[in-house]
């Protein structure tokens, strides 16, 4: 055969070995004997060896030995090429290599050979058949069994060819040849197939494969395969890998990220995957929490297999989750995450419910970031590659965008955790614009240079990409699908949706039947064309479902309410009511028509637009009716209808700060009450209150709202609360506050403030709760809930002497006496006497056991009214703290946490306007008792007033600085940022003038700004002043101090200028106590001198802080420096005024001696007392030293070498500055220790000798 070809075609043939095997049919022992191309092989060894076809490659000869080719007219038939062709392959496949001849009617038996043929039972049937004019060479060889059905077509419509061929297809140029054997060598599995297998079907329905898309594919793999690479390589420079796939509806966008999942699941990663729904943004972090659901169950089914590496991961997973969390905040994690019970057992056992940290509305905010970007950081460090895909970003909910953009930008913060995810998204373009807020989030990533972004625009599918879709469905070559594929794509321009559901008509109505005769898939051209389609998708899925019988698009157009997906089990509980057809719902048909698929109990539809199309094509009456039926028939199984719809927002409260908000039920279950409940409220919702006239309805339905809003609080989804206090609100209708309404409607208002104010809508919070306090109908003892929330969303709005004017008059009209404008005598008497009402209260010890809602909010209206006294430096703040001590006090609240904090802040101004440093000790003593007896869910607040405003005078500063950081810990894990930023800034102050080594204090700082930029605007600014003073006494000088800030801010002048015009008073002394810090610390002593006159003269400088301290006791260095530099005998008073207040402070705070006996000196020095300065400055040294504080030492030499100088003891004087230039290099002042060196002009020789010591000091020191 060879020979013959190679003869006529003036071709070289060559037949390549696969060694590997794809059905037994395609395997045959080939008889070489007299085939010179195979010389290769051994001959003694030729007949035991198998062989498969692979390629074949037709490659003129021409082409290999230079030589022209030949005229037309010595070339043979193509006829007779592809039969010799035809009948190379067909040797392949049998067992002789006789060849065959066309079978038709008009040709002539050839002779054959009886004895010869006497062996092989193929030859001997060949013989009969083939003297049956009926027979075609593709039945005979289809009838032989020995060849599977595409080869069979392959040979007959190469052999089987003349005018009187019966070739189905004969083909026309080696072309079509060799395209037809390449798709069978590429896809063995589909074209070798023996024709029983059960790949195999003349029943065919499409869109359950993928096709098309490879470039979109490979370009995702090769962004797996490069992380792949960066994690063997141990890469340090790779990004966070993030993809976004973007197109119209219906384009595939879905399909390329499952083909994707699909094959890196084959590989190892772990993939776990979710969709957003159309029109239910409410719901979006239940989506985002289910992806970590599947994880951890990802996890539990590794651990409960059998592959040894499987459950060696599964138990790394499971002890470091468990290191890095403790039990507590495992346990509010599986609030989230439900399946962390099924992974770690019953954790609540392990759990201490006092050390809860289930996050209340102050901290939902950020609690689920920071828990989740923790828990994946943590699984990211295990190893394993891991994808998350989240289709259908374009209906995700804003804070659930943040929430996917933090996550994102927390993995970028670890190499480790970075090189091991890859993030795939899907969103529709033409849903999406500038204001969009994925548009936003993208453009975050975008900028941020941890990250790499890359775009996937889909456009149509291509007309090859129809063909291959058709070549594999039907199992034809190309070239019989070619026209079938051309005419589809024409009418839907190769939208992908479109493709599936044309072709899928035209198998309905059988334009594509399957032809037993041919064994293949047939169509008449001229009726795919003439098939109508309509303008789009739309109208063609329309038009598909009138195929449906009317129980099967019954059953659709349930379903369809339910939203893309739904559950079995619900609609088994509609089983019983008018909406279950006779027969069942018919799932079945509607699989076998491709409109929904099933996976385990989830039915879900094929695509969005189907689902959008069912739902949208039912009439608004109709679709209204089957909502309400579906939400009441549901209701039946729930607690809807109990009392317990009308509770008091009070205990839904209760429920959000102090309950699990979980459910008594089995972990396997499906769904709780609460999600049963939750659905069947939002169908009522979906049916809406046009549709139901009875009032009476209404405000029944209005109360299944309110209880399905508070059992969403209870498990912190505030989104899902505000929906139904929402849609509770729009069932009260337009007359809210008639008496039969009036407390149901307070109560969605209170719901909707609630959950406002825990998403961020601040604002809204102010609305709902003003409808409240402006109704006439609403009594002031009703209004307190909404009281409270309106002052804490103004205060978080910085309005705080609105807050103060509103709270003031709120607490008047609950009898609280404070005056508007006290004098300092008033603060003080009331201070004194509210000190002797509190002993005896405290005496009595008869507290209450239970507190009541009233109290508590009657505590958090005060606590917001301090809070904005403090924020803004209002006098009111020590009578506003008195009379919440004796209202706690005298109504047995004093375990309250709320208590806790006004213990606190009244001890901390015990401390600071009398003095009284025992009975601030008292207070904070009593408020740590508090604490310790508390449930703790949101103690940040009450602990950074403690730790940060008060018990630093009790404590040493490093100890302080250790037990802020525990604060922001504690405040991190619930979610508590505004506590947890604050305590961050104070512990780096504690790192800072505790004196730690500025490089470590630098380095820390820099990861600190990062996170207060990322979550408070106002601490970035006040970092960022902070930086400015750390980055001068390092000598340094950061460009991209300003760059934090949005390119709002570029320098300290406009950063003044914008808190000046704002009257941002906090933020004025901050810059002015940079300008303080810088000029003290480069012995400016004049400016400092001016920046401490603006700071004392503005009101927020009497309000006590933990730099006060340290900035009192410097500014007493200046004063007695200035007098005795003659800048004014008054200075000299100043001086001592400082003394003396250090003096009183020494009494109980042991980190103040060095600096008390640094006063001493310069007060001596002042008074010109030589000697006893002299001892002083060197009893600072020492006292300085023996408490670690490098930089004050420093300090110490510094004065001291200062003062010698002044009374011309030059030698003494030198040897202190060259000992203060070796104190501030040791704590990394590299610029501190330079202006050592410029103005006091020390030996050069030595001080380079020192610096060059010292350098290598610190590199050593980096090294450690």
């Amino acid at each position: 055969a060879v020979k013959k070809i190679t003869k006529k075609t003036d071709s070289t043939i060559f037949v390549v070995d696969a060694g590997t095997k794809y059905s037994t049919v395609g395997r045959r022992r080939i008889p070489i004997t007299g085939i010179e191309q195979f010389r290769s092989i051994d001959p003694a060894n030729i007949r035991k060896l198998h062989f498969t076809l692979i390629s074949v490659q037709i490659i003129p000869n021409s082409l290999n030995d230079g030589s022209p080719p030949p005229p037309a007219t010595e070339v043979s038939s193509l006829a007779a090429t592809l039969q010799a062709l035809g009948n190379l392959i067909q040797a392949v496949f049998s067992q002789n290599n006789d060849p065959l001849t066309p079978m038709h009617p008009t040709s002539a038996t050839p002779e054959v050979n009886d004895a010869a043929m006497a062996g092989d039972a193929c030859l001997s049937r060949h013989s009969k058949i083939r003297r049956s004019q009926d027979v075609t060479l593709f039945s005979f060889l289809v009838e032989s069994g020995h060849y599977p059905i595409s080869i069979c077509r392959l040979l007959s419509d190469m052999i089987d060819v003349g005018p009187n061929g019966k070739a189905d297809a004969p083909y026309a140029s080696f072309d079509e040849v060799i395209h037809d054997l390449e798709q069978i060598l590429i896809y063995p599995e589909i074209f070798l197939y023996d024709r029983e297998n059960s790949l195999y079907s003349p029943s065919l329905l499409f869109g359950q494969r993928y096709y098309g898309r490879e470039a979109e594919v490979t370009k995702i793999l090769e962004i797996s395969t490069r992380l792949e690479q960066s994690t063997q390589s141990r890469c340090e420079d790779s990004l966070v890998e993030t993809v976004f796939v973007t197109g119209i509806a219906g384009c595939g966008k879905t399909q390329i990220a499952r083909r994707v999942g699909s094959f890196l699941s084959s590989l190892g990663w772990i993939v776990v995957e979710a969709k957003f729904d159309r029109c239910t943004e409410y719901q979006s972090r239940g989506v985002i929490c289910s992806v970590f659901d599947k994880l951890v169950t990802k996890f539990v089914d590794m651990k409960e297999g059998s592959d040894e590496n499987d459950m060696e991961y599964a138990a790394r997973a499971e002890q470091t989750i468990s290191d890095t969390f403790d039990a507590a905040t495992l346990s509010t994690l599986a609030d989230f995450i439900p399946s962390i019970h099924n992974f770690f057992g019953d954790i609540e056992k392990n759990t201490n419910k006092k050390e809860s940290h289930r996050g209340g509305i102050d901290t939902s905010r950020w609690q689920l970031i920071i828990l989740l970007s923790r828990f994946l950081g943590t699984v990211l460090r295990l190893g394993r590659f891991i994808m998350i895909c989240l289709d259908d970003l374009q209906w995700c909910d804003s804070g659930m965008l943040t929430l996917i953009n933090e996550i994102i930008v927390s993995v970028a913060q670890c190499d480790q955790e970075k090189q091991h995810f890859l993030f795939v998204g899907t969103y529709r373009n033409d849903e999406i614009d500038d204001v969009h807020p994925l548009a936003d989030r993208l453009l975050d990533l975008q900028s941020n240079t941890r990250i790499n972004v890359t775009q996937i625009n889909l456009s149509s599918l291509s007309r090859n990409d129809v063909c291959h879709m058709l070549m594999n469905e039907m199992r034809l070559p190309r070239r019989l699908v070619y026209g079938l594929a051309d005419a589809v794509h024409k009418k839907t321009s190769g939208h992908a949706i479109f493709v599936v559901e044309l072709l899928n008509l035209l198998l309905r109505e059988s334009t594509i039947l399957y032809s037993p005769h041919l064994l293949r898939f047939d169509w008449n051209p001229d009726k795919v064309s003439a098939v109508k389609t309509g303008d789009n998708v739309a109208s063609l899925i329309i038009s598909n479902l009138t195929s449906l019988e009317p129980s099967a698009l019954w059953t659709l157009c349930v379903i369809s309410c339910f939203g893309f997906k739904s559950d079995t089990s619900l609609l088994r509980l509609l089983k019983g009511s008018s909406i279950y057809p006779d027969g069942g719902f018919d799932l079945v048909s509607l699989v076998e028509h491709g409109f929904v698929e099933i996976s385990g109990s989830v039915v879900s539809f094929s695509h969005d637009l189907i689902h959008q199309h069912v739902y949208e094509k039912m009439p608004m009456r109709k679709r209204q009716k089957l909502h309400l039926d579906i939400g009441t028939t549901l209701a039946a199984n729930t607690t809807l209808d109990s009392r317990i719809s009308h509770q008091p927002i009070e205990d839904s409260m209760e429920q959000i700060f102090l309950c699990d908000g979980g459910d008594e039920q089995d972990d396997d279950s499906s769904m709780s009450v609460l999600s049963l409940s939750g659905i069947a409220t939002s169908q009522i919702n979906k049916a809406g209150p046009e549709f139901v006239s009875d009032r009476t309805q209404r405000i029944r339905f209005a109360g299944w709202n309110l209880q399905a809003s508070n059992e969403s609080a209870g498990k912190s989804n505030f989104r899902a609360a505000l929906y139904y206090c929402r849609n509770g609100l729009r069932f009260i209708g337009d007359d809210p506050w008639l008496n039969e309404t009036c407390q149901l409607s307070v109560e969605l208002h209170e719901g909707a403030a609630l959950a406002s104010f825990a998403v961020g809508n601040v604002k809204d919070t102010a609305e709902y709760t003003s409808t409240i306090i402006d109704s006439e109908n609403v009594d002031f003892e009703q209004s307190l809930v909404a009281h409270n929330m309106l002052l804490r969303s103004l205060e978080c709005q910085g309005h705080y002497d609105d807050t103060i004017a509103r709270g003031l008059a709120v607490l008047r009209r609950l009898d609280f006496s404070i005056p508007k404008d006290p004098s300092p005598v008033v603060v003080i008497q009331t201070m004194t006497q509210t000190s002797s009402i509190a002993l005896k209260y405290l005496g009595l010890n008869n507290f209450q056991g239970v507190i009541h809602p009233k109290q508590k909010n009657i505590l958090k209206i005060i606590d917001s009214v301090a809070t904005s006294c403090y924020l803004s430096a209002s006098p009111c703040l020590p009578l506003v703290a008195c009379a919440a001590v004796i209202y706690s006090l005298q109504q047995g609240t004093v375990h309250c946490e709320e208590s806790a904090s006004i213990f606190a802040i009244f001890g901390y101004l015990k401390v600071f306007l009398e003095g009284d440093l025992a009975e601030g000790k008292r207070w904070g003593d009593l408020a740590i008792a508090v604490l310790e007896n508390s449930n703790g869910n949101a103690s940040g607040r009450t602990r950074v007033y403690l730790y940060g405003f008060l018990y630093f005078w009790y404590i040493p500063i490093q100890e302080t600085g250790r037990r802020l950081y525990e604060t922001y810990t504690l405040s991190m894990r619930c979610g508590d940022v505004d506590s947890a930023m604050m305590a961050l800034c104070m512990e780096w102050r504690c790192q800072f003038f505790g004196g730690h080594k500025l490089s470590v204090v630098r380095s820390n700082y820099v990861g600190y700004m990062k996170l207060m930029t990322k979550y408070s605007k106002e601490l970035s600014i006040q970092a960022v002043l902070r930086k400015i003073n750390l980055d001068e006494l390092i000598g340094v000088f950061d460009d991209d101090n300003f760059l934090s800030l949005d390119g709002t801010v570029y320098d300290v002048a406009q950063i003044l200028a914008h808190a000046k015009s704002a009257k941002n008073i906090q933020l004025i002394e901050s810059v002015y106590r940079t300008h303080f810090l810088s000029a003290f610390w480069m012995g400016n002593s004049i400016k400092a001198m001016e920046s401490y006159r603006l700071i004392a003269a503005l009101p927020s400088s009497k309000m006590p802080k933990i730099q006060a301290l340290y900035y009192t006791f410097y500014w007493g260095i200046v004063a007695y420096q200035l007098f005795r530099d003659g800048s004014g005998e008054d200075l000299l008073a100043e001086g001592n005024a400082v003394l003396r207040k250090v003096q009183s402070w020494r009494q109980t705070c042991d980190h103040v001696e060095n600096k008390l006996l640094l006063l001493e000196a310069e007060y001596f020095a002042s008074k010109c007392v030589i000697k006893s300065a002299k001892e002083k400055y060197e009893a600072s040294i020492k006292s300085a030293r023996d408490h670690s504080f490098l930089h004050e030492q420093g300090l110490a030499y510094e004065c001291m070498g200062k003062y010698l100088s002044s009374i011309v003891e030059f030698a003494e004087a030198k040897q202190c500055l060259r000992r203060a230039y070796e104190c501030y290099t040791q704590w990394g002042a590299l610029g501190k220790a330079e202006q050592i060196q410029r103005d006091d002009l020390l030996d050069q020789a030595n001080v380079n000798s020192y610096q060059i010591t010292t350098k290598h000091e610190r590199d050593w020191d980096g090294v450690l």
